[in-house]
């Protein structure tokens, strides 16, 4: 400032516009979020709540790994009840026949051998189908155990998908 006349002199002005424009240029980042972005954001989120609730909905009625493996052993406590009937009536059928047999002709000996083969067959055609049923039990049981942790795995990608679109919309 000049003394006597009270004003800024011309470098000086220069000098101020200059500092000014440099201020000007600076950029400073600034967000803008429109009605548009908060509404599809809420009816995101309001998506998200709803899907979460029809899992927490269906979970209870999932069977549990526990809840399986106990029907299953229900069900081969039964087949195996079975099988003990199906030898105990066919070994007395046997002594019965064998008593009878000794008494009768040679063609109904033969009639007890044949029998006797196909309740064999019988037989060991049951404990076959038995064991297919224990392995499907098992299949089964590690299906319904696999099945049971997907609401688990889809709350747990629910989850990280909503962590990392919060964390890029922070970054942004």
């Amino acid at each position: 400032m000049s003394l006597k006349s009270g004003r800024k002199s011309a470098e000086e002005l220069i000098s101020q516009a200059q500092k000014q424009l440099t201020a000007a240029d600076t950029v400073i980042p600034c967000v803008s979020v429109t009605e548009m972005n908060w509404r599809s954001l809420i009816s995101a989120q309001n998506s998200q709540i709803e899907i979460l609730n029809s899992i927490t909905e269906t979970l209870p009625t999932l069977a549990t790994k526990k809840e399986m493996t106990d029907y299953m052993n229900r069900q081969l406590a039964v087949l195996t009840e079975y099988t003990e009937e199906t030898k105990a009536a066919t070994e007395e059928f046997q002594e019965s026949m064998m008593t009878t047999a000794k008494n009768m002709s040679a063609s109904i000996r033969e009639t007890l051998t044949e029998t006797e083969r196909r309740v064999g067959r019988v037989s060991e055609e049951f404990s076959s189908k038995l064991s297919l049923a224990e392995d499907r039990m098992q299949k089964h049981m590690d299906k319904m155990f696999w099945a049971s942790l997907i609401p688990s795995a889809i709350l747990l990608i629910l989850e990280l998908v909503r962590h990392i679109l919060s964390a890029t919309s922070a970054i942004l």
